[in-house]
């Protein structure tokens, strides 16, 4: 049985009342649960109860001869109308206010009579709700106590999205203290309470009402009523435009939430002069086009005098024909000579069309772009007075529509995802709501607000909430099993859905992907294989010329370009979607299933070529690729390739990430640095031995990024334990371990341990010297290691000759301005400026800052360590206003860069502190050393020679304060940074 049949059997089955017991459904559905749930939600929306409960929806019966339809529905506890009559007064006070009002008084309806048949109740009230353009609701403990209330609340709520009013059209007096009730709907609880507590237009009166019958004798009762009544005029007057629109669009279904920009949106397109009077929805199949060209019918009908009209396009090839069809719906005939001559008939039905005012047409599911050709919109449209609203999966130049008259329908954003789950299966009904929430959230995501894929799993969870499916546990599946699980879903048999007329992506696709030529088949293919929101352009191009040679001619001056074509059809068809870069693209991530789906076998070779080009890419990056500006976009997506390889425990993430997090490093991005790296160590420790020496790259790269970020105890534990790997798997001279040892002895070095960093580093250079030429760049970095220990243990001469010799070896291997040589030329002015020599030491460091400030983006950390060691040279030099200025500068950018109580800030808090007391400002130059010293012994500890020179300052600069830390007076930590809440 379908269900049509199964509606009308239900149809001719009604009660007297109206109703349909939910037995008699189910009998006339032959027991199938899918189809009694689909026919019941239809007859929900049209008015027919299918269960018993206070909440019974009756057909409305047409009023007795001569009674006028009310216009306002006053909902309340007739409790609250018992001791004092407060309701009945008001009403009667708010009737004789109305006796002026033109063109008509509004009628009110508030029901006082005892009702003994409860159906005879529900044909009277129900038929009132069906009848108002308002309703005033007196908010009571009383009012929520009742399910006869509810009951009138959630009926109204329906009334309401026929009354299409953006404000809502109930009018709310707070007239009892109600326990949980606040004006902050966030605060309540409860769908029904935080409905009504989230309505623009509600008044606090229970200072009046607890007066009674005295109420009415004081100043501001006129007032409240006078605002109902303005308020009222206002619904009323919208409600009368909106019920006086004709419309032949389908009503817009229950379960629509909300896309309320994308409706703004499509208003100001259609009234937008410059666009004209036709506007397209258009978009991928399934995200909902038509469900949203009926809610802006729906939404905006007070605006259509004229009428909303349906014309169903699929197929359609002859729009004069389509407009000639609306002839029935506009009551239009037409004589046999008026049939014969088309003009004349359409100019009668533009003229049926526009009599009343604006009228909308909307043509569903354009199929034909000839359809909207603009000859055919010239001679079949009326010029004015029609707003034409157009749904379609073509590209808008197919459409032969500027982009400003198309809107494109996406996914739904996530809380409205949220929202739609929530309708058809609300949170608050589970065992746990909080968990179904969760759960809800992560099916959100994993969907990506895909319509038709968030309504299959929101009807299938609501029709199987009583057989053991839940919230998580369907989140779960869908976890493990992806879209199998959700084209399983889809395929359920009985699935019927409100929104959609399919329930399987796949075959809503289809259409769409088989309208592509072969070479756009063929670059979607490879896109599908790369991450969903990193579709590199650079990349594709790359791919399509090692897999499809020749498919894509090269561009020829003069013509347009193939490659640009190409891009503009998938982003029109929205298989792909723009970004702000225009090298980048994104893919919907159940487009990219279904489209690897129909790849078959081809998708592993596809992967692996496109592996292949995004690892040449990483490693280019890391091999100084990094240090061209232009070059440096890829990391970000590159880093989006980690994390999509990452989701699945690819061990290929690792090798991307080893690679590129060495860039990110360097460019100062330690954050994302370390999120790749941990989240490489987590798949390699699953994938491999403990001792595999894949996995001491990893700590060791690791080791290198949270160092910079002042976790040396972290750093000197990931190290040795890449080392003690590297020993057990390597000889006991392979680079390899001198440079873990050149890179550990950094570490010990910034302890304070300069002795065990010393010999560290000879051995290291002991290694290097055997195994490479005495001119290997690698020599160059360990020589400058071991001057920086060799330096703090006081040998300036040592400390300057192994840095020549390293700059020596660094100018022969590199080009002038790569970043290697300022850091050397950095380290050198620093000896230099131990020895005495400020003026060479002052050059040195303004060699260094002109690369670094080419290299690196303004706020890069290692231009502040440049500026504040700048810094204490010109301070040597008595400059101290410049030392002042380059120290702030730093300052500014490390608090940007680092935690708050990080080292490097303490350094920088150390060398302002000296010039600004050395200025004359003693009080901000002591607060910067105590917060120096707080971080220095909080993070380096007591013995670090760095909280040692910064306590010697504070016995010069303030004694006092060190005594009172000495007797333990003053916390030695008082003065530490905290993190921001």
């Amino acid at each position: 049985m379908t269900s049509q049949d199964a509606r009308a059997a239900a149809l001719r089955h009604l009660r007297t009342d109206g109703t349909l017991s939910a037995d008699a459904l189910r009998a006339l559905c032959d027991g199938n649960e899918a189809l009694v749930a689909h026919v019941r939600s239809g007859l929900v929306l049209d008015g027919i109860a299918t269960e018993d409960g206070p909440d019974l929806r009756a057909v409305p019966t047409p009023p007795p001869p001569g009674e006028p339809e009310a216009d306002l529905f006053v909902s309340y506890a007739h409790t609250d109308d018992d001791e004092f009559g407060a309701v009945r007064d008001l009403v009667q006070r708010f009737q004789t206010l109305q006796l002026d009002f033109e063109p008509r008084a509004p009628v009110v309806f508030y029901d006082r009579r005892d009702i003994h048949a409860r159906h005879d109740w529900r044909h009277r009230i129900y038929q009132k709700i069906g009848e108002a353009k308002a309703m005033l609701i007196v908010l009571s403990p009383a009012y929520f106590a009742s399910d006869f209330c509810r009951a009138e609340w959630e009926l109204f709520t329906e009334r309401e999205r026929e009354l299409a009013h953006s404000d809502g059209a109930i009018l709310n007096l707070y007239a009892v203290e109600i326990p949980g009730f606040t004006f902050d709907p966030a605060q309540v609880d409860g769908t029904w309470m935080k409905d009504l507590a989230r309505r623009q237009w509600i008044t606090d009166v229970s200072g009046l009402w607890r007066l009674g019958p005295a109420m009415w004798d004081r100043d501001e009762a006129p007032g409240f009523i006078e605002k109902i009544r303005q308020e009222l005029t206002v619904l009323v007057e919208h409600g009368e435009r909106v019920l006086g629109s004709r419309s032949t669009v389908p009503r817009p279904s229950k379960y629509f939430v909300g896309r309320s920009v994308d409706l703004k949106e499509l208003r100001d397109r259609l009234l937008d002069t410059r666009v004209g009077s036709l506007v397209a929805a258009q978009g991928l199949g399934g995200m909902g086009k038509s469900a949203l060209a009926f809610e802006y019918a729906r939404s905006y009908a007070a605006d259509y005098p004229g009428g909303r009209y349906l014309v169903s396009a699929e197929g359609q090839t002859d729009l004069q024909a389509a407009v000639l069809s609306l002839a029935p719906s506009l009551g239009v005939e037409f004589s046999p000579e008026e049939s014969r001559q088309t003009d004349v008939a359409l100019r009668k039905v533009h003229a049926a069309l526009t009599a009343e005012g604006q009228a909308l047409v909307v043509l569903d599911n354009v199929s034909d772009p000839a359809l909207l050709a603009p000859h055919q919109v010239a001679r079949a449209l009326p010029p004015t007075g029609v707003h034409v609203l157009a749904t379609s999966r073509r590209t808008a130049a197919e459409l032969h529509l500027d982009d400003a008259a198309c809107q494109e329908v996406g996914p739904l954003p996530d809380e409205d995802a949220l929202a739609l789950l929530d309708r058809y299966r609300p949170f608050h009904d589970e065992p746990d709501p909080d968990a179904a929430r969760e759960a809800a959230r992560d099916i959100v995501a994993r969907l990506g607000g895909y319509t038709l894929a968030l309504e299959v799993v929101a009807v299938y969870l609501w029709q199987h909430r009583h057989r053991g499916v839940s919230y998580p546990g369907y989140s779960d599946r869908l976890r493990e099993e992806g879209f199998p699980r959700l084209d399983r879903t889809g395929a359920t048999p009985g699935l019927e859905l409100a929104l959609h007329a399919e329930t399987r992506l796949p075959v809503l696709l289809a259409p769409t992907l088989d309208l592509l030529t072969e070479a756009e088949a063929a670059v979607l293919g490879l896109a599908a294989v790369l991450p969903p929101d990193a579709v590199v352009w650079p990349w594709l191009r790359t791919l399509v010329a090692q897999t499809h040679p020749g498919l894509i001619p090269e561009h020829v001056e003069g013509d347009p370009d193939p490659w640009l074509t190409l891009k503009d059809r998938l982003h029109g068809l929205r298989l792909l979607t723009p970004t702000d870069d225009p090298r980048i693209s994104r893919m919907h991530r159940l487009v990219l299933e279904v489209v690897r789906a129909r790849l078959g076998a081809e998708v592993e070779g596809a992967d692996a070529a496109a592996y292949g080009v995004m690892r040449a890419r990483a490693k280019h990056l890391n091999n100084d690729g990094w240090i061209e500006r232009e070059a440096r976009w890829e990391l970000a997506p590159l880093a989006e390739v980690v994390t999509w390889l990452g989701l699945d425990d690819d061990v290929r993430a690792g090798d991307l990430a080893n690679w590129v997090q060495s860039p990110l490093w360097k460019l100062g991005q330690l954050i994302e640095a370390r999120r790749l790296l941990e989240r490489t160590i987590e798949i390699q420790e699953k994938a491999f031995d403990a001792d595999h020496p894949t996995l001491a790259t990893s700590y060791s790269n690791l080791a290198t990024v949270v160092k910079d970020q002042g976790d040396l105890a972290a750093a000197r534990r990931l190290l040795e334990r890449a080392i003690e790997i590297e020993e057990k798997a390597s000889d006991a001279d392979h680079p390899l371990l001198a440079i873990r040892y050149s890179n550990l002895a950094t570490v010990v070095k910034d302890q304070g341990d300069l002795a065990t960093a010393r010999r560290l580093l000879e051995r290291a250079i002991e290694i290097l010297e055997k195994a490479f030429d005495p001119d290997h760049p690698t020599l160059a970095t360990s020589y400058s290691n071991l001057a920086t220990v060799v330096q703090d243990q006081g040998d300036l001469a040592t400390a300057r000759r192994l840095l020549e010799r390293a700059i020596e070896i660094e100018e022969k291997a590199f080009d002038a301005d790569h970043p290697t040589l300022a850091a050397s030329y950095s380290n050198l002015a620093l000896v230099v400026k131990a020895q005495g020599d400020l003026a060479t030491a002052r050059r040195l460091l303004e060699r260094a800052i002109e690369i670094w400030e080419k290299a690196f983006d303004p706020d890069h950390p290692t231009l502040a360590t440049s500026y504040s060691n700048l810094a204490t040279v010109v301070k040597g030099q008595g400059d101290l206003a410049t030392a002042r200025r380059l120290l702030e500068r730093a300052i500014e950018i490390q608090e940007k860069a680092f935690d708050a109580d990080h080292p490097t800030l303490g350094i920088s808090y150390v060398n302002l502190g000296t010039v600004l007391w050395e200025s004359g400002e003693h009080a901000e130059a002591s607060r910067l050393l105590k917060t120096a010293f707080a971080i220095f012994r909080h993070r380096l500890g007591p013995e670090h020679p760095h909280t040692g020179i910064a306590w010697q300052y504070l016995h010069t600069i303030d004694p006092a304060w060190v005594e009172g830390v000495k007797e333990g007076r003053i916390d030695p930590l008082e003065h530490l940074p905290r993190p921001p809440r």
